[in-house]
């Protein structure tokens, strides 16, 4: 008889997500652009730079794009419907509280990705390089758990 779960069981799922979010992510799992596909094959390969992405990670209420959880860095891919009426406010107050979280968000429209992929690459490994070294300054805080 067991008195917990597994660390193994534990690493593997975050329980703090609800249920019906976890379900919703599994919905989502799949890149869902021409640009969304073209960043997740470029990111998922720098694990060699010290970058452990994930696509459409769950935080508690919210889904990242992609997150790189040990420097709670979210990289979010927006189409022309984020730029629109309940959408934008939707996207405004989930970043704000992000942000209280203590993520760092930064955003990319598809066209971006699509036309300037290199230019995006180096823009995520600077800010991940910079949320590194202040890391490493400011000692680890609360990352979370991968």
């Amino acid at each position: 008889m067991r008195d917990g779960p597994r660390m193994a069981d534990s690493k593997r799922h975050n329980w703090r997500e609800p249920p019906e979010l976890r379900e919703r992510t599994k919905e989502f799992q799949k890149p869902q652009t021409l640009a969304e596909d073209a960043l997740w094959d470029a990111v998922r390969g720098q694990e060699q730079d010290g970058l452990k992405f994930r696509i459409q990670h769950p935080i508690q209420w919210a889904i990242a794009d992609f997150c790189c959880p040990h420097l709670k860095l979210i990289v979010e891919v927006d189409g022309s419907v984020h730029n629109e009426g309940d959408q934008a406010i939707h996207d405004h107050v989930r970043d704000e509280w992000l942000v209280e979280q203590g993520y760092t968000i930064i955003r990319f429209t598809n066209t971006d990705i699509e036309d300037h992929l290199q230019v995006v690459l180096n823009q995520i490994k600077q800010k991940a390089k910079s949320l590194s070294h202040q890391r490493e300054r400011d000692g680890p805080g609360q990352p979370e758990p991968e």
